[in-house]
């Protein structure tokens, strides 16, 4: 395991940008598309019949998009827009991923409504209603669970057009992986406004505006890493133990 956790650092040092590039529009579209998807089940809009009787909550807070999660998103777009070999299960993030078909590179306005399309299709992902202790069960559902893990506050999306092949690939992280057998949020408060309550946010380190308008944040994005396959390395060796 401790093998496999340095091979994937030294894989993903090489694959991770040093900046993140998503334009400011694309970064409104992903984050107000899952944080629409959050307010909906906080406030129990969601369609009982396909979702089940979920719970209202407060502990459901909008996210925040992280440039950190940005660039760990480009890791897993790999040659041809397909994934690549990079998980981030090892680090205990989530993440979704999918493709769409694309005559030619698709302007913003396009990828905006493909990044909506994202999160309408993970979210399609709950096929049968879930049980109203919102218990984690189903490992089918993870797409659709990475979007509404409440232990999850900051998340980052990236796509890439691959000529090649006609398609897009979409790809997001979110900073914690859902845990089996455990509730995704808190049913502390039915029927209670949690998500729109709370004021949305953008994380980011330092950063620079090009002319395009793209906004790009510096981050030692390889330190990070470093530091998080070294905290899953010594979380794996005190389980062995």
């Amino acid at each position: 395991m401790l093998r496999a956790l340095l091979l994937c650092s030294i894989a993903v040092q090489g694959a991770i940008a040093a900046t993140c590039k998503l334009p400011a529009a694309l970064i409104e579209a992903a984050t107000t598309a899952h944080n629409d998807l959050r307010a909906k089940v906080a406030t129990r809009a969601l369609d009982k019949e396909v979702y089940g009787d979920l719970p209202g909550t407060k502990s459901l807070f909008k996210l925040e998009y992280d440039c950190t999660n940005e660039g760990f998103a480009q890791s897993i777009i790999g040659k041809d827009c397909k994934h690549s070999s990079i998980y981030m299960s090892v680090i205990g993030r989530g993440e979704n991923f999918i493709t769409y078909r694309a005559e030619s590179k698709p302007g913003n306005k396009k990828v905006a409504e493909m990044l909506k399309w994202a999160v309408e299709d993970w979210s399609d992902t709950v096929e049968s209603p879930l049980s109203s202790d919102v218990m984690y069960t189903d490992t089918s559902i993870e797409p659709f669970a990475n979007m509404i893990y409440n232990k999850t506050m900051k998340f980052g999306c990236s796509y890439q057009f691959c000529e090649t092949n006609g398609k897009v690939a979409i790809a997001c992280v979110y900073e914690n992986k859902p845990q089996l057998n455990e509730p995704l949020y808190s049913a502390d408060s039915t029927g209670k406004k949690g998500c729109t309550k709370n004021k949305r946010t953008f994380h980011h380190n330092s950063r620079s505006n090009n002319s395009n308008g793209t906004i790009n944040y510096h981050l030692d994005l390889d330190t990070i890493l470093l530091r998080s396959l070294h905290e899953a390395a010594i979380s794996h060796q005190r389980k062995s133990n």
